[in-house]
């Protein structure tokens, strides 16, 4: 009989222990979500400057984000997918008002060190500047665009990506 309430009352105590933990973590999670919310959408938009520097106002539309100077709007950033050799991979497509790209930046990959992670270099993404959707394929393919060597997957993606943003354009 003893041994049972004992065994009650440990059961108990680790009870107890895990509702306030449980609370505990439930508290904290509230507090910081915004926080990183707001951490987020900051670097966002450092980024989004990045593609459009000139740019002193972004409005996110849901689907997309309209970029504006002063009263005028100048473009679109979309975020976007594309799946790589060895993982997803996430960019922030830049777009003029023409629908040409103004560029691109790489959000996240998890591709092959040395070879696949090269997609995030200016050599790579700058080429995507001032090309039509058309234009963005590899030139294998008869587009514009250079595969990285060694990493054809990986720039797929990317263009798949870019691709993909374009048709989520107002």
């Amino acid at each position: 009989m003893m041994q049972i309430k004992e065994s009650i009352g440990t059961g108990l105590i680790l009870l107890t222990i895990v509702l306030i933990s449980t609370a505990l973590l439930t508290w904290a999670d509230g507090k910081t979500t915004p926080i990183i919310e707001r951490n987020e959408k900051m670097k966002a938009n450092g980024l989004m400057a990045t593609i459009f520097p000139d740019a002193d106002r972004f409005v996110d539309q849901g689907g997309y984000t309209s970029v504006y100077y002063g009263d005028s709007l100048i473009g679109y950033i979309v975020r976007s997918k594309g799946r790589g050799y060895s993982s997803e991979i996430a960019i922030l497509a830049g777009f003029n008002t023409d629908r040409s790209i103004q560029g691109i930046v790489i959000l996240s990959q998890q591709e092959t060190p040395g070879l696949g992670t090269k997609i995030a270099e200016p050599s790579f993404i700058s080429q995507f500047a001032g090309r039509g959707k058309d234009e963005a394929r590899l030139k294998k393919d008869g587009g514009a665009i250079d595969a990285v060597t060694g990493a054809t997957r990986s720039s797929r993606a990317v263009i798949e990506a870019v691709r993909i943003a374009s048709e989520a354009l107002p």
